[in-house]
Formats: structure tokens, sequence, C-alpha cells
């Protein structure tokens, strides 16, 4: 299970605004120039939260390796299969025209991202890509990022 740790910054209508500060973990991502393009490693987080949570809260944030993989797959992979799927289709329809498969692989890929979009929509009613929140004491905290360090 991922975790990370942070910082309720404020509370209003069911959702907390969380300040995360990355970890070691970051310093080994490939990715960490996209989550903090600055040079900063402070996320901000909004996250569904039910009663007990305040702000100044120290939470521990948990989120099962399943909704991540599966978020990889919806983002990453979809939109990659619906353009190689639109380029196909554009070779099998057109055979002799580069033209159309350009065209084929880019509205592939617009259709994929359309469908991402609504993928979005839909599964973000749903509680099942709900991180869950534990509150944790600052001592704990502060010793677990030291260890880190």
């Amino acid at each position: 299970m991922i975790k990370e740790i942070g910082n309720i910054v404020e509370t209003h209508d069911g959702q907390a605004t969380i300040q995360v500060i990355g970890g070691s973990q970051c310093h080994y991502c490939a990715a960490k120039t996209a989550c903090t393009p600055l040079g900063t490693n402070v996320h901000i987080m909004q996250v569904p939260v039910k009663n007990g949570f305040q702000a100044g809260d120290y939470v521990e944030i948990s989120f099962e390796p399943s909704s991540r993989m599966t978020s990889v797959i919806i983002v990453f992979l979809l939109p990659l299969f619906f353009m190689i799927t639109g380029l196909a289709l554009a070779a099998i329809y057109y055979p002799d025209s580069e033209r159309m498969a350009v065209f084929g692989s880019f509205g592939g890929l617009l259709l994929g991202f359309a469908v991402v979009w609504i993928l979005n929509k839909v599964i973000g009613r749903s509680s099942r890509f709900d991180p869950v929140l534990k509150k944790i004491e600052p001592v704990d905290y502060i010793w677990s990022r030291d260890a880190e360090a």
C-alpha cells in the first residue's frame, strides 16, 4: 500500500486540502518533474473526508495499489490504444494514404482522451479510488520524515 504523510490545511464541504511534502520516494520517481515542475517537493491534494478531521491535523494518506494501477491504465494506455486503433482502421480503409493514417491516429487519440474524460466523471463519483486517511501525531510525522533522510 502506498502511503503519504501530510498536514490538513483546511476542510470544507466534506473535502480536505492537504499539504503533502514529498519523501524519499520522490527522489527516485521518474515523474517527479510532473508533480513538482518548479522544483519544490510540496504537493497540494484535495481528498474527501469524513467527520473528525480538521485543519492542522497530520494524516497518513494510503492509496490501494490496484486503484493506482487502474488509474495508470485508464490515463496512459487507453488513449494509446485508441490512437493505434484509429491508425489501424485508417490503414485498412485507406491503404494508400498516409494523410488518412495521420488523421485516423489523431482522431483515435482525441476519442481516447474523450473516453478518459467520461470515465473520470463516472469513476470520480465512486469511492473506490478515494484514499484512506488516518490521523497521526506530529511527532510520528517528524520521526518518519527524519528516518527517510
